[in-house]
């Protein structure tokens, strides 16, 4: 059981595209990623901001048998999962990186990553997730309004943006495997 990565260049919203591709050509464990979006989505109908090579966005859907109760609690561990990884790959980021419940990753005080993980539904289980995760990982002016700041602020060599979003989706796949049918 594998995942396949496909860059997508400019594109609205991963998310969109990994729902579209699950829905109508049942196309699964494919990781849909870009670093320029201008329609993503957060929690609550929230726009996510993925400004050319300055930050990563990526989306995968997944075939899964669960409870709805369990979905409660998938954006918090995928988000304790993601910093695990990220404080094992750059260390610097250990004594920075902060979980704010349900679905953010912070730096300090400042939203780093974003979690966004939609479901389909059929009876009483859900048959399908797509995750979509949206971190900024170079400088850029965020809106006044936003809080947030990006990777390269405590990390300074990080690998371009191909091979962190390469490493993300994998790392976001090996939390869900379990879950998969």
């Amino acid at each position: 059981m594998s995942l396949t990565v496909v860059y997508c260049g400019k594109v609205p919203s991963t998310q969109d595209i990994a729902w579209e591709r699950y829905v109508h050509h049942s196309i699964e464990k494919v990781a849909f990623w870009t670093d320029e979006q201008w329609a993503g989505r957060g929690r609550l109908g929230r726009k996510w901001l993925t400004p050319p090579k300055k930050a990563i966005a990526f989306s995968v859907s997944f075939s899964v048998n669960l409870n709805p109760a369990e979905n409660e609690t998938l954006s918090s561990n995928l988000g304790r999962h993601l910093i695990g990884f990220l404080t094992h790959c750059f260390p610097t980021l250990k004594q920075s990186l902060k979980l704010k419940p349900p679905n953010d990753i912070y730096i300090e005080d400042k939203k780093v990553c974003g979690i966004l993980i939609e479901s389909k539904f059929r009876q009483n289980t859900i048959y399908a997730l797509t995750v979509g995760v949206g971190i900024n990982v170079f400088p850029y002016d965020f809106p006044e309004e936003i809080r947030a700041t990006y990777l390269a602020s405590v990390v300074n060599d990080l690998p371009p943006l191909p091979v962190l979003a390469d490493m993300l989706t994998h790392a976001s796949f090996q939390f869900f495997k379990p879950y998969l049918i």
